[in-house]
């Protein structure tokens, strides 16, 4: 059986959650102080740079998501 994380539950994995929406949708604060934007929607996972919102991206897969927050706590 494949358990599927919610963005909620990546968020918590990832970092501290600064601001909870609507359907699970957060703001995550990364150990290295970014913010992000984390939703999944009806096409996919959006993840969007709290303070720039002009960068956003979209990943088919929660895997794909978590990938690339890993990648900003390296930046």
């Amino acid at each position: 059986m494949v358990v599927v994380m919610t963005v909620k539950e990546l968020a918590e994995k990832h970092g501290v959650i600064k601001r909870e929406f609507h359907e699970g949708a957060v703001v995550l604060q990364l150990p290295n102080q970014t913010e992000v934007y984390l939703e999944r929607t009806s096409f996919g996972f959006i993840i969007q740079s709290y303070m720039h919102l002009g960068n956003t991206f979209r990943f088919d897969t929660i895997t794909e998501l978590e990938s690339e927050i890993i990648a900003m706590k390296g930046r």
